[in-house]
């Protein structure tokens, strides 16, 4: 997780661990920073995400595409005699 964490956002991988991390955060490597991320969670103190209604979410019906490709029933499972 954290090499492909590390690879998306550029950030390096540490070669070794340090205690005392470096007061620059920008030199941090992918674990340093999330260990200081999941710190900052348990403390909590974060805005919670907004919620959306259910209702909201647009919703799509996949039977329709289904019709009108003509390929209805594809992906049924069939048994052979």
């Amino acid at each position: 997780m954290a090499c492909i964490v590390a690879e998306a956002l550029g950030w390096p991988i540490e070669d070794s661990w340090d205690d005392n991390p470096e007061r620059d955060e920008s030199e941090w490597g992918v674990v340093r920073r999330l260990e200081a991320n999941w710190r900052a969670f348990v403390k909590g103190g974060h805005l919670a995400p907004v919620k959306r209604r259910a209702k909201e979410r647009r919703r799509r019906d996949y039977s329709l595409d289904l019709v009108k490709s003509g390929i209805e029933g594809e992906g049924e499972c069939q048994a052979s005699i």
